[in-house]
């Protein structure tokens, strides 16, 4: 049984702008807590409380966001759920609490799936004084009811709120098909620092006169480090711990949370990236096939060797990411970094020889290859060597880039000059939509 309309609350969500100028939810998030269990082993009888309403024996606060279009080109869609610890604590027993949330399709009845997390409240207790909880889903167009509950076994005692919200169609889509594979709720794992990734393919069939073999190369370089003049404003990450009125930071405290917020941005940012690669790997070559390469140009690391699309992991890629070695430059790096420009130019080059066969089996005397760079733009440092690729072989070349991060210039373009690329910038979910079926209409036509 459905709850009763009345029973509806809209709860505002803000977001923040961060430095690319895009909308994208804070990164307040933090990694899961050790103690925090994330798979349901309690048996709950939850259809029974959907079935009774709205409860609130717990005091608390939730929101819910207005989905938001993501790079995987699929709406996000985020729960936040507070409780302030004093309030337990306050009531002198320890607290054992489940927060899920469950999404029904209108109509429709409850998804199987839920996002769930489990913890104690002196797992939980957190210096800001509150105990946060977050719940990530990606939903397709189509309006849905949000069921947020939180319970504590030791008290018995349980709240339960129901939102509504309505993810509206695009206007006039091109691409009608795109999310006909997927899941309309599909839940995500708990939020952190990177942008969500989720799982299942795109449906976007792409068909060519001739076999195509496209071998896309990532630039995951990490971006140098910027100086941000407004360290409160909205680049700031985590804007709960903003200092206390009349308490200003000292310098170290203040240079710490500005690597913070530096840090925070670049992980993003960089995810952002492999959420449009995802996208582009799942592209239905009716003939021929997909190979990725993923690079830290300015490292001068192979990220992910080439590998044929249906078999990269773009969770470890993500995890790695997230990593605490990502961040740590090495010496080696530093000293390097001016031969960056050498390391890209012989990536390049090796791609377009195809010293390795492909991955797949095709019959090369008629077949088609395709380069494709995707970048956000990465500039080298002074005095680095910039070699222009030359051309070497009757490949296609594209150039993709994410605009709009903050990047100054772009080195790279530069470099690949020579070969006439074509070329398409987005600088947000809604112009990577229109960009990739240009993209995709660029492959069947040079093919």
């Amino acid at each position: 049984m459905r709850p009763s309309r009345k029973l509806y609350r809209n709860f505002a969500f803000s977001l923040v702008l961060l430095a690319s100028s895009n909308f994208a939810f804070s990164q307040t998030a933090q990694a899961p807590h050790p103690g925090r269990a994330l798979i349901r082993k309690i048996e709950l009888p939850l259809q029974e409380w959907l079935s009774q309403g709205e409860r609130a024996d717990i005091p608390w606060r939730v929101s819910v966001s207005k989905p938001v279009l993501t790079y995987q080109l699929q709406n996000l869609v985020r729960v936040t759920a507070e409780i302030d610890d004093n309030i337990l604590l306050k009531q002198g027993i320890q607290h054992d609490l489940h927060f899920i949330v469950k999404v029904a399709p209108d109509p429709g009845s409850w998804d199987y799936g839920e996002s769930y997390s489990h913890l104690r409240v002196e797992e939980a207790l957190d210096p800001r004084g509150e105990l946060q909880m977050m719940a990530d889903f990606y939903v397709q167009p189509g309006v849905y009811t949000i069921a947020t509950i939180v319970y504590d076994a030791t008290s018995g005692k349980r709240s339960l709120f129901f939102n509504r919200i309505q993810v509206a169609a695009p206007g006039k889509d091109p691409l009608p098909e795109l999310l006909y594979g997927l899941p309309k709720i599909q839940f995500l794992p708990p939020p952190d620092k990177a942008a969500p990734l989720g799982a299942g393919g795109l449906s976007l069939p792409v068909t060519t006169q001739r076999q195509v073999l496209l071998d896309l190369i990532v630039d995951l370089s990490t971006g140098e480090e910027q100086e941000h003049q407004n360290l409160y404003g909205p680049l700031y990450p985590d804007p709960i711990r903003r200092p206390i009125p009349g308490q200003w930071p000292d310098a170290a405290s203040t240079r710490a949370s500005m690597e913070e917020a530096s840090a925070a941005q670049e992980i993003y940012a960089q995810s952002q990236l492999l959420q449009i690669a995802s996208v582009l790997g799942a592209l239905d070559l009716k003939q021929g096939c997909i190979q990725i390469t993923a690079l830290d140009v300015l490292r001068r690391h192979i990220v992910l060797p080439r590998t044929s699309a249906n078999e990269v992991n773009w969770g470890k890629l993500r995890d790695q990411l997230l990593s605490p070695d990502k961040v740590m430059v090495s010496v080696e790096d530093l000293k390097g970094k001016q031969q960056a420009g050498r390391f890209f130019h012989e990536e390049v080059e090796q791609t377009m020889a195809q010293q390795q066969p492909p991955l797949c089996k095709l019959a090369s005397a008629t077949t088609v290859h395709m380069i494709a760079v995707l970048s956000r733009g990465t500039s080298f440092p002074s005095g680095s060597a910039k070699p222009q690729i030359q051309p070497s072989c009757n490949c296609k070349i594209f150039y993709l880039r994410q605009t709009g991060n903050g990047h100054s210039g772009d080195d790279l373009k530069n470099m690949l000059k020579p070969l006439s690329p074509a070329q398409f910038q987005f600088g947000n979910p809604q112009d990577f939509r229109k960009e990739l079926l240009e993209f995709t209409q660029a492959i069947e036509k040079l093919s």
